[in-house]
C-alpha cells in the first residue's frame, strides 16, 4: 500500500514544454486551454524554469495579453531554485509527493523523485502547429489526479 498523497501542486518547466524558448517565445499549441485546465485541477501551479525570474514572469504576461495563456494564469509562482536538477523541495508549502513536475529534459529530474515526473515532449524546430502533448499530459494528470 503506498502512502502518496494526491497530487496537488503541478510544476511545470517552461522552455520546449510550454514555449518554444526564452527567446522566440511561441506558445505550444493548446497552452491556453492547458493552463485553463491545470489552474483549475490542482491547488496550485508553480513555474519551475532555469529561465530567470523577471524575463519568465515577462513571458507569462506576454502569453497573457496575446490570449496564448488564461488571465487566470498571472497567479503561477515561479519557483527559485539552485543546483543542477529540478529538487522538488524547493516549491514551498507542499511535500515532494504532492508536486508533479512536467519536464522535458530528463538531465534536469532528481533520481529519487523520479516517480513525480511527467515527460513531455520537447517542443523544438520546427515548432509543429500540430503538436499535441499538452493533451497527451493533460491526459496522463487526470489519471494521476484520480489515482489510476
Amino acid at each position: 500500500m503506498s502512502d502518496a498523497r494526491r497530487p496537488r501542486v503541478l510544476a511545470l518547466d517552461l522552455e520546449s514544454t510550454l514555449i518554444s524558448n526564452a527567446v522566440s517565445q511561441f506558445a505550444r499549441p493548446g497552452l491556453a486551454s492547458f493552463l485553463t485546465w491545470a489552474l483549475a485541477a490542482f491547488e496550485r501551479v508553480v513555474l519551475f524554469t532555469s529561465v530567470p525570474e523577471e524575463r519568465a514572469t515577462a513571458i507569462l504576461q506576454l502569453l497573457i495579453s496575446e490570449g496564448e495563456a488564461p488571465p487566470e494564469a498571472a497567479r503561477i509562482a515561479y519557483v527559485q531554485w539552485s543546483g543542477r536538477q529540478k529538487d522538488l523541495g524547493f516549491v514551498r508549502a507542499a511535500e515532494v509527493d504532492e508536486i508533479l513536475l512536467v519536464d522535458d529534459q530528463e538531465r534536469y529530474i532528481v533520481p529519487e523523485q523520479r516517480s513525480q515526473w511527467v515527460a513531455i515532449a520537447e517542443w523544438d524546430v520546427p515548432y509543429a502547429a500540430t503538436d499535441r502533448e499538452l493533451d497527451r499530459v493533460r491526459a496522463v494528470l487526470e489519471e494521476r489526479l484520480s489515482g489510476t
